[in-house]
Formats: structure tokens, sequence, C-alpha cells
């Protein structure tokens, strides 16, 4: 009304009833004539200015409605719709099928199927009420299955996420555990290890003989504290190859190939830390064999005690774990069954041979100290350093499979400990070994230091000198030393 009296000039509460009657029906019928000659904003003045008139005429709203809406104004067709609903008291088919094609315009495919299911229980026979609810239905179910789509793609992106998040909140773990093994609290694992240990100085100065035949028990002291050191600082190295998937990969498809034409093969397996090695080996075990006789066996060498100590831990944990033989019948193998952890490393294993004459020679030597003194030898230990021995149960090995690699590729002694297997006869005449080959691309011969932050740190590179990296001129000739 104030809108209409601001535009026109009209105050129509003023005006009396009859006149306010005769001006709703002369624009009601102006605009139908508008509506059907597609003027549509015309339509929607007329009907407004009958509105105004008489607020409480359903079918004026129920008509402004479809004006919006051909003029493709939803929002407002809606709202009409409703209020034509509402002044209904919900008894008019045609106001729920306004409101029904209203909610269509705007998606809302579920408001649509009410309005129209609510127009058919006033007027069951309608055709045209009938066929929106058929649209209404099948845009309702459609949008159904692409939510239950998307909820399920997000419950699964969630799953996901959170395995993600676990793995690496195991892999923080381990690394701050071995992070707490060094004595120092400013290391990481990140970190390229380097101390300021030799000076300059320290590597012109000549080694006196005398001196080190006179501290010998002080250089064997250190060198087992150094010897500690490493024990500890071994499985860092390893953390890495857990996340190396393509190299996982390459060595499980070529001990495949390898033991597919060596049924019951044994496999002699030089770890170079973590585990992997032996794992990659069973796996590959079960997949050449096609049934239980024909599944190859490992056994499998660490290092040093602390990487044997992290083996143990990681079979254990897969103790449970069988490997499954895809033969004419499936057959499950216990992974205990088929992985042997030696407790002892390479330099000491021995084959049965070995063993046996050993085991002679003791008894030998024990005969020869009872008659020359009376006395017996029975300790047995003819170990040098108290690490003791142990026997390679599954006899030699015919096939031998190494990841014993670090940053030098060679520094890990691959080379001596497969050439040592192979003439203490811990591996068989023929023996293939994984890799076959090792291709160097390149190693670090030098390393600078400088600037960092805007801070110039050039002057460390005088103590960042490593004997295992040392800086060589390769443009410089060779000259032999006088010295």
């Amino acid at each position: 009304l104030l809108a209409l009296k601001e535009s026109t000039g009209v105050d129509l509460s003023a005006i009396p009833l009859s006149q306010k009657l005769f001006i709703r029906d002369q624009s009601r019928t102006a605009g139908n004539r508008a509506f059907a000659s597609r003027e549509f904003q015309e339509a929607i003045n007329l009907y407004s200015q009958a509105i105004a008139a008489d607020p409480l005429d359903k079918t004026l709203f129920a008509n402004r409605s479809a004006a919006y809406l051909a003029q493709g104004r939803a929002e407002e067709a809606y709202q009409d719709a409703l209020k034509a609903v509402k002044l209904s008291e919900g008894k008019w088919t045609k106001a729920f099928y306004r409101m029904g094609c209203a909610a269509l315009a705007r998606m809302e495919n579920k408001d649509a199927l009410m309005a129209f299911n609510a127009g058919l229980q006033l007027e069951p026979l309608n055709e045209e009420l009938r066929k929106k609810q058929k649209v209404a239905n099948k845009r309702h179910r459609k949008e159904a299955k692409r939510l239950i789509s998307e909820v399920r793609t997000q419950r699964k992106d969630l799953v996901l996420a959170l395995r993600e998040a676990r793995r690496d909140d195991t892999k923080l773990l381990m690394m701050n555990q071995y992070k707490q093994a060094m004595s120092s609290p400013d290391w990481d694992v990140e970190d390229f290890d380097w101390r300021p240990t030799f000076l300059p100085r320290m590597r012109q100065t000549k080694i006196d003989a005398d001196i080190t035949k006179q501290t010998k028990a002080h250089i064997t002291s250190i060198a087992g504290y150094v010897r500690s050191l490493g024990e500890l600082e071994a499985p860092k190295p390893c953390l890495a190859s857990y996340d190396d998937a393509d190299r996982l990969s390459a060595y499980t498809k070529q001990i495949t190939h390898v033991l597919s034409s060596r049924p019951g093969a044994h496999v002699l397996a030089i770890s170079g830390g973590g585990g992997t090695i032996a794992l990659t080996c069973a796996s590959a075990a079960a997949a050449a064999a096609t049934s239980a006789d024909d599944m190859a066996v490992v056994s499998v060498a660490e290092r040093s005690r602390s990487l044997y100590r992290m083996t143990k831990q990681i079979l254990r944990s897969n103790r449970k774990r069988c490997l499954r033989i895809r033969g004419e019948d499936e057959v499950a193998v216990p992974l205990s069954q088929v992985v042997t952890l030696l407790d002892r490393p390479l330099h000491r294993v021995r084959s049965d041979e070995e063993a046996e004459a050993a085991a002679k020679e003791e008894s030998d030597h024990d005969v020869t100290t009872t008659k020359s003194d009376g006395t017996s030898n029975g300790d047995g230990d003819d170990d040098d350093d108290g690490e003791g021995w142990c026997t390679l149960s599954h006899g030699p090995a015919d096939v031998l499979a190494t990841d014993a690699f670090d940053a030098l590729v060679l520094g890990a002694r691959v080379i001596p400990m497969v050439r040592d297997a192979a003439r203490r006869g811990l591996c068989r005449v023929g023996c293939r070994i994984v890799p076959a080959k090792v291709r160097v691309y390149a190693i670090a011969s030098s390393m600078r230091v400088g600037t960092i932050s805007d801070l110039d740190l050039s002057s460390l590179n005088v103590y960042r000198w490593h004997p295992n990296i040392e800086a060589c001129r390769l443009d410089a000739e060779t000259t032999p030393r006088q010295d």
C-alpha cells in the first residue's frame, strides 16, 4: 500500500471497499492479459496493484508466483506460492502446484516432491500434478544417490588421511626413540653426520709407532667406545628404506625370477638393516613356489647386534603372518618356517663342514690338554672376541641376496662379505647373487659451506672433513709421495 501510494499518490486505505474490489478485479484482468501476452513484468506490476487492494486474495499471489517464475525469479515465486498456501489453509491444489514448480526451479527437489504430494492428496486425479511429481521424484532420487556417493568418498578420504597420520606418527615416534638414544640433544635424523674431530694440523701429523704400542689399551678402549656409538647409530639409515617402494618392488621381482627356476632353494640374505630384505625374500619365495615342498627357505644375517635386535623385533611382530602359495591348492605357510634369523654377523657364521672341523679340532685339543696336565678344558670357546659362532642350518645357499649398501655404495663392505661367504663354503658353486651388478653414478668427494641466512660460514670448511669423505683435486697431477 505504501509503495502504491508513493507511485500513484493514491491512499487505498481511504478508498471505500467497493472501489477497492473494483481496482482488484480490473488489475487482475489486466494482469491476466499481460501474462497471456508474455509481458511478465507488466503482469507482476498489475498483480501487485491488485494485491494492494485485496491482500487476502490467494489467487493473486498464485498468479504473481507464475509471473515471477516465468521471469526466472524463483525465490520470489516460491514466497508468493507459500503465501497462497497459507491463505488457502492448505486446501487449494493450485497453490501447492505453484509451490512445487518454484521449488523445482530453486533445485530443492525434496520440497517440490512434498508440495506435489500434498496437492495430489487433495486432487488425486490431477494429471499435471502427477507429471510434476514424477519429475521431482526422479530428481530427488538422483540427488540422494549423489549425496550418498559424496559421503562415501569423504569417508574414504578421511580413512586414508587417518592412516597416513598414523604412519607419520609411528615414523615420528621411531625417530624420536633413536634421537633419545644418541648423546647429543641437537642430533637430527635428517642431518648429515659430521663432527669437527679432525683439524688440518691433525691430518698432517705423523703417527709414532712406539706411542701406538704404548697406548694400545687406550686405543682399544676408544675403539670400543666408537664401535658402541656405531651400534646405536646403525638403525638410523634403515628408516629411509621403508618408504622406497620402487627399490623393494625391484628386489621382490628379481628374487622371484631367480627362485622360479630353483624350487626349494636356500637363500642367504645379507641384510643392510631394517628387516626389509628378510620380508622381501619371504614374499618372493611365496610368489615363486607352486607347493609347500617347493618353498624356498631364507637365512638372514645382520651386520651388528643393534640391527639384529631391530630385525628380530620386526619378525616377532609378523610371526603370525602366513605366506600364501597360489598353486593348484592355496597353501598358507607361517613366516617363521620360511625365515631364520642368524644370531651372529656373517663373519661369525660357518657352514656344516666348518662346524664339524672345528668340533674335531676342539675334541683333539681337549684330549691333548688332559694328557699333558691332567685337566680338561670344557668350555670349548675358541672365540677371540666373545661373539661366538653360528652354523648355517640349511646348508650352503643357492641364492645370495643383499641390500647392504650405504651412501658410499660399497662402504658397507658388500664385496668382502660376498667373497668371504663364497670362500668359506656358505654358498654353493654357481650361486646366484641379487643384485648381480651395481652401477655407481657418483659419490661425495667434497662438501663446502657458504652463506646461510646472510651469514658467512665458510670458515667452518676447515672442520668439515671425515676420513670417508675427503676432497680430491681431479685436475692435479698424480705424484708419488716421498715419505
